[in-house]
């Protein structure tokens, strides 16, 4: 027995666990492999408990007490090796394959499939479990894929279980980020694009700032023979996930794993900074812990999502205020605003609104008499470098002298400079403001 490797097969009612695991089991010379699925009883005479994903689908996913102290075993008690993976299923292809009699079940709605798709979806992100997206798969094909992970990529399979939300934290992703691993070995040079005010300090690491524009100016190449990262002139040796920082903003720092992992090729990896902003005063701040909070508070949003049938692209949400999310590749700068009361903006903004009765209902706490409403806001950027005509971060060395400096004194040197300012309600060229709202 100890010869075998078992696979645990999760997912969704109705996406075909069952036949998956029957198609493997019944194939010659499938490598001694073991497919059993979540649930199956069997489980229980290799030591492990294979129900284990299926009870949590049932808890908060906010309640980190249960979730941190979850552990997903990757050896049986006899020491044989466990493959988790998680199927996922169009709700619409189940739907059709549920037989009429279960479609009357409370368990079979449109609306439960649906959340416990995205409950495995944020399952297997937050253990690092690969998730199969099989809707259009052929039996043949949905066990060449798991035969794949085994056999081609069992190493690319462990370093995802150890970055899962559960265990990612933001030194891990520290330790990993390509730009210090190169940052000790790369041999300094000339450094081009610096922003216009680099003439103005003389205490920034050099070498840091170097390494950030190789890394940008640097195509990647992945040898999966020689297990090495090739960028420009220098080779790392890929023995673990490999990050890079693809964009920075005021409120997170969004990763790409570059290590040629085929299990998060599709993902990104984000971190909340402990940043406040104000976009009216042009301040930034810092808040020890306050990265954490805003996670906490996006768990509970998320999970509001999910049960009303909404799809969002982060995937899992550590209380520690690690997401792993989908890649998206382009995102617009606007904020989608829903309100059924006029507060905040609406009533800072627009003098005597809560009592004007044709905007606002009397004696309603400020209910909107239209009933709720959607608003779309595109934001500009608040600071302008006047030679580039380009917003002030989007320079590639602007997190590094931020951070070098501190916030306080790099907002008095740099972002309260009237030369870099750009007033809340100006218009330049390339720059629009606007609001769209939907009554």
């Amino acid at each position: 027995m100890s010869n075998y490797d078992v696979i645990c097969v999760l997912g969704n009612r109705g996406c075909g666990k069952s036949r998956v695991c029957q198609w493997i089991n019944s194939q010659q010379g499938n490598g001694n492999i073991i497919a059993i699925e979540s649930g199956d009883p069997s489980a229980s005479s290799y030591g492990f408990d294979s129900n284990l994903i299926n009870q949590l689908v049932f808890e908060y996913p906010f309640d980190d007490e249960i979730f941190k102290n979850t552990i997903l075993p990757d050896r049986t008690s006899a020491d044989q090796r466990i493959y988790w993976i998680i199927l996922d299923c169009d709700v619409d292809t189940i739907l059709k394959r549920t037989p009429t009699a279960l479609k009357q079940d409370v368990w079979y709605t449109r609306k439960a499939l649906h959340y416990y798709q995205q409950r495995y979806r944020q399952l297997g992100a937050h253990f690092g479990i690969p998730f199969l997206a099989i809707t259009n798969s052929t039996l043949e094909e949905i066990s060449h894929e798991i035969f794949s992970i085994i056999h081609n990529d069992s190493k690319f399979y462990e370093h995802y279980r150890r970055i899962g939300t559960q265990i990612l934290t933001y030194d891990i992703i520290e330790k990993h980020d390509i730009e210090n691993q190169l940052h000790s070995i790369i041999r300094l040079d000339e450094i081009p694009d610096l922003p216009e005010y680099a003439h103005e300090f003389t205490n920034i690491d050099q070498r840091k700032l170097y390494t950030k524009w190789y890394v940008n100016s640097q195509s990647c190449e992945t040898n999966s023979e020689r297990s090495i990262l090739r960028i420009g002139e220098y080779d790392l040796p890929i023995t673990g996930p490999i990050f890079k920082l693809a964009t920075e903003g005021e409120s997170k720092k969004i990763y790409k794993e570059i290590s040629g992992n085929p299990l998060t090729k599709n993902l990104a990896f984000i971190v909340l900074k402990s940043t406040i902003y104000s976009h009216s005063k042009q301040i930034t701040g810092e808040i020890n812990s306050l990265g954490s909070i805003r996670a906490c508070g996006s768990q509970l949003f998320l999970e509001m999502m999910w049960r009303n049938g909404l799809k969002h692209a982060y995937r899992s949400i550590s209380a520690h205020g690690i997401i792993i999310s989908d890649f998206v590749k382009e995102i617009s700068p606007m904020e989608i605003i829903v309100k059924r009361y006029c507060e905040g903006t609406d009533k800072n903004s627009y003098y005597g609104i809560l009592t004007n009765e044709n905007i606002v209902s009397p004696r309603s706490n400020g209910e909107y008499r239209s009933g709720p409403y959607v608003r779309f806001d595109w934001r500009n950027p608040n600071h302008i470098s006047p030679s580039t005509k380009q917003a002030l971060n989007e320079n590639m060395y602007y997190y590094i002298y931020e951070q070098s400096l501190g916030k306080e004194e790099f907002f008095k040197k740099i972002l309260a400079d009237k030369q870099y300012a750009l007033p809340v309600s100006c218009s330049l060229e390339n720059s629009q403001h606007f609001s769209i709202c939907l009554c």
